[in-house]
């Protein structure tokens, strides 16, 4: 019988089995440094993101002068000021939400839904 990760796409495996497939994989010092400076630039750590690839001596995929602004942005959405995620957004790039019209829409989405909240009585 399937379990219910399984059904979803997800296969389930054992912790025995995860640890024999983690000592078989080739890790690299490199990747883990690129998976540490991707978790502080995504979480908005600019500051820590510098010096670490500073201190690793690694290219960033990203420019991370972005990172301010990108958790400025990811900030004001979890607040529910769209509002202000697409205004930073436009002053960042007036085309980028034109590019990305499935960003756009779901911005305006969740902007509806946060208007529909707002008056909705309870």
């Amino acid at each position: 019988m399937e379990s219910a990760d399984e059904d979803e796409g997800w296969a389930s495996v054992s912790r025995e089995e995860w640890l024999r497939k983690l000592d078989s994989a080739d890790l690299f010092e490199s990747d883990i440094h690129n998976v540490v400076l991707n978790y502080l630039a995504v979480q908005g750590f600019q500051g820590a993101a510098e010096a670490f690839a500073a201190e690793a001596q690694l290219q960033p995929e990203v420019p991370l002068d972005s990172v301010g602004r990108r958790a400025a942005i990811r900030q004001s959405v979890l607040a529910g000021d769209v509002q202000e995620a697409i205004s930073i957004l436009q002053a960042l790039d007036g085309t980028i939400l034109l590019s990305f019209p499935e960003v756009h829409f779901r911005l305006r989405q969740q902007q509806l839904c946060k208007i529909i909240a707002d008056v909705w009585p309870r």
